[in-house]
């Protein structure tokens, strides 16, 4: 595995290369998650069954990145920007792409920015935002933006809470705490959640989204309630030839809940374009 960092200080970890022709798929994760946030059992499904290197990125804020203060420094462009310097600075010419919540967001922005860099977009549990954002009950972002509790693990309950059932999460309370406790040693300060939310609340390609020209696979929880199901009809439906895939009996965080269905989508999809 290589493990490196790029001149802006955003920190990416990329499989190594085992000597086939194996396409590149990108990794973006969202609100405030840095790349330890994807689970172990969701990545080794994903490499195994796709054929491809997996690259995963650090957003600004999180993980091993450079983590500014300033809220300015969370702009979308700015976390575009830091996509295409992980690609340069990995030696990756053309890649697939996937980004989920807060990272569709920004591979949206990325692929506006820097078309011939995108071979395809996975777009998961996102929106486009603008006239096509559908916002979730304030309840449940307020859940997001000030979770409540004494401690960071009871913080991060509350807001698991809201992003999967409780069947999920008592199905998966253990390896999602397992996964905090990866992520502990670089945790993400209180003042990127602000930066991040700006980020989201701030974007908008509603406009422009129709002109993306690379195939797109939209993909959406039938139950969620964080990224309501009614953003990502709404962005397929705006993409010239996008695929809808609604994975049933899943919230917000399918690659916990409904992993093998989300790497199935992804699969089928990429088989198509590498047949």
């Amino acid at each position: 595995m290589i493990d490196a960092t790029t001149q802006s200080g955003i920190h990416y970890t990329y499989a190594d290369d085992d000597g086939r022709e194996q396409p590149t798929l990108v990794l973006v994760m969202g609100y405030t998650g840095s790349g330890k946030a994807w689970n172990a059992r969701f990545l080794e499904l994903l490499a195994r069954d796709t054929g491809t290197r997996l690259l995963i990125v650090d957003n600004r804020g999180t993980g091993k990145s450079v983590k500014p203060k300033e809220q300015e420094a969370y702009a979308i462009g700015l976390l575009a920007q830091d996509l295409e310097d992980v690609l340069t600075h990995a030696g990756v010419t053309r890649a697939h792409v996937l980004g989920y919540s807060l990272g569709g967001c920004i591979v949206q922005e990325h692929a506006f920015a820097h078309p011939a860099r995108v071979a395809s977009l996975f777009l998961v549990a996102t929106t486009a935002g603008g006239a096509l954002y559908t916002a979730p009950a304030p309840e449940v972002m307020d859940t997001l933006t000030n979770p409540q509790g004494d401690t960071i693990l009871e913080k991060l309950l509350a807001t698991w809470r809201v992003c999967m059932g409780r069947g999920a999460l008592r199905r998966y309370e253990l390896e999602l705490v397992k996964n905090f406790l990866d992520q502990l040693p670089d945790v993400t300060p209180r003042y990127v959640f602000f930066g991040h939310m700006h980020a989201y609340k701030s974007f908008d390609r509603s406009g422009e989204v129709g002109s993306l020209t690379v195939p797109v696979t939209v993909l959406t929880g039938a139950d969620d309630r964080l990224a309501p199901p009614q953003n990502s009809l709404d962005l397929a439906a705006a993409i010239p030839n996008a695929t809808l895939v609604t994975i049933p009996s899943c919230e917000h965080m399918p690659h916990f809940e409904k992993a093998p269905d989300l790497v199935a989508a992804i699969t089928t999809a990429l088989r198509l374009l590498h047949p």
